[in-house]
C-alpha cells in the first residue's frame, strides 16, 4: 500500500471514530475531530468541552491484521449463550493488562452511562 493510501485509510478511520464520539456525546465537530496526519498527540482532538464529555485520549489504528481479533472471536462465541458483552483482557510480560471491547459495545455502554 502506498503511503498516501495508508494515510487516507487512517484519516477515514479517525474521522469515523470522531463522528461516532460526537454522536454519543452530542459534541459539535469543532469540539471533537480527527487530528491532522503526522501531528503529535492523540488521534482525536478534543476541545475543553469535548474532554469534559469524553475523557479519553484516543489512538485510532486501522490495521491489516491484529492478534486481538482471534481472542475476541472466542469471546464473542462464548457470549452468545449468556447475552453478555464480549470482552478480552490481554497482558504482556511486565505490562499492565489491556481490555478489548467491540467499538459498538463500548459506545452502547457509554450511552447507557449518561
Amino acid at each position: 500500500m502506498k503511503p498516501s493510501s495508508a494515510k487516507a485509510k487512517g484519516r477515514t478511520f479517525q474521522n469515523q471514530i470522531a463522528s461516532d464520539i460526537r454522536e454519543v456525546t452530542g459534541l459539535e465537530p469543532a469540539d471533537c475531530k480527527g487530528a491532522p496526519m503526522g501531528t503529535n498527540g492523540a488521534d482525536i482532538v478534543l476541545s475543553t468541552e469535548g474532554a469534559r464529555r469524553w475523557p479519553f485520549a484516543v489512538e485510532a489504528k486501522s490495521l491489516a491484521a491484529f492478534a486481538g481479533y482471534s481472542p475476541m472471536a472466542q469471546a464473542i462465541n462464548h457470549s452468545k449463550a449468556s447475552g453478555l458483552c464480549p470482552m478480552v483482557t490481554i497482558k504482556a510480560n511486565g505490562s499492565e493488562p489491556l481490555v478489548i471491547l467491540l467499538w459498538s459495545d463500548f459506545l452502547t455502554l457509554w450511552r447507557e452511562r449518561l
